[in-house]
């Protein structure tokens, strides 16, 4: 679906569209005048331009096709995508009005979008969740009410702002080096009741490639590693000192010493009592 920015009080905004892909498709050859914004929120893509190299992106990730460059959206592998684009209108004063935002700083925000295009930018937390409820809202109405237009109003004037952020923040680390440092974080708070959750909010990935780069960088999923280093501080304090295997558990984060015995002999190949008494 695609909503002009006219229809909904953002002439800023010259088009508004949510694409949902199912199968192989490819987008013909073309241009724009002014920069267009894409929002992957799942799947993957791949943008090829007349002149450039191809640009593959990942659920995620955010991406500025550059005005007056021809390219094309394609995916030969059929993988299902999702994603949110923008389409903007030159940022005269007039259409500055009728944002929160000074003429100027539109030109400069625009500035940062054309100074980082077809490079591919993880997404903010906020830009994420404000691309995620633009989506939902014009995929289940087919007419916008007032309520409707000021709340997509405001969503992308959120869009605006964080994805200037984005861009501003210090450049990413390698994906690599991102998963070692998530992993130094698990050894260090391995005692904690970790979840999920909180490696994809530190890592700044989703949970899909966030389980993908941790298999392709450790040969485990974070689970497992989690466990793993739970176990070898438990070695120690087994090791240490004759504390209670229930103390141990909770010092390692297991809930409960039936569950911390379990997974110790899954992993050690004999209960924490014997490694203790053979250490």
């Amino acid at each position: 679906m695609e909503i002009l920015g006219k229809d909904f009080g953002f002439p800023l905004v010259a088009k508004l569209a949510v694409l949902r892909h199912h199968e192989t498709y490819h987008i013909p050859w073309h241009r724009h005048d002014t920069p267009e914004l894409q929002y992957v929120l799942g799947g993957a893509l791949t943008y090829e331009f007349r002149r450039g190299t191809p640009k593959t992106l990942t659920g995620g990730c955010l991406f500025v096709v550059p005005a007056g460059v021809e390219h094309r959206a394609v995916d030969d592998a059929g993988a299902p995508s999702t994603r949110l684009g923008l389409l903007f209108n030159p940022p005269t004063p007039s259409r500055a009005a009728h944002t929160p935002f000074k003429h100027a700083e539109l030109v400069d925000a625009f500035a940062t979008f054309s100074a980082h295009a077809r490079v591919p930018q993880r997404w903010t937390p906020e830009g994420g969740r404000a691309a995620r409820s633009i989506f939902r809202t014009l995929e289940s109405t087919s007419s916008l009410a007032p309520s409707a237009c000021l709340h997509l109003r405001h969503l992308v004037n959120a869009i605006l702002i964080e994805t200037v952020a984005a861009f501003r923040r210090p450049p990413a680390l390698p994906e690599g080096d991102v998963i070692k440092q998530v992993m130094d974080w698990i050894r260090s708070h391995c005692a904690e009741p970790l979840r999920i959750s909180d490696l994809v909010r530190i890592s700044g990935y989703s949970r899909t490639r966030l389980f993908a780069l941790f298999a392709a960088e450790a040969g485990l999923s974070p689970n497992d590693f989690l466990l793993r280093c739970r176990i070898e501080r438990a070695k120690e304090l087994l090791r240490a000192d004759a504390a209670p295997l229930t103390q141990v558990a909770l010092d390692c984060g297991f809930s409960s010493s039936s569950y911390f015995s379990t997974v110790f002999r899954k992993y050690v190949g004999c209960s924490p009592r014997n490694w203790r008494a053979i250490s």
